[in-house]
C-alpha cells in the first residue's frame, strides 16, 4: 500500500488554493493543510480597488466559490520535524 503524503501550503491566497486545488487532483488520498490568516476567501487581490471604487460588483471579486472558504484553528507557531 503506498505512503499517503502530507502537504503544508502556507497562505491562502491564489497561489495556495490553486496549489492545493492541483495537488487533491493528483493525489486524492493526500492530507493537505493550508495555513493561513486571511479572513477572507480568495479573491483577486488585483480587482480590489475596483471593488472598492464600485467598479466590480462583489461577486466577480471571488477568485473560487464563498462555498469553497473554510475556517479552522489559528496556528500560532510551526515546528518542523522529520
Amino acid at each position: 500500500m503506498p505512503e499517503r503524503l502530507s502537504y503544508l501550503i502556507i497562505g491562502s491566497g491564489i497561489a495556495g488554493a490553486t496549489a492545493a486545488e492541483i495537488m487533491r487532483n493528483e493525489d486524492a488520498a493526500a492530507e493537505i493543510t493550508i495555513v493561513a490568516d486571511d479572513p477572507f476567501p480568495v479573491y483577486y487581490r488585483p480587482a480590489l480597488k475596483d471593488y472598492l471604487a464600485g467598479k466590480v460588483r462583489e461577486d466577480k471579486l471571488w477568485a473560487r466559490p464563498v462555498a469553497c472558504s473554510m475556517s479552522g484553528s489559528r496556528a500560532w507557531s510551526l515546528r518542523m520535524s522529520a
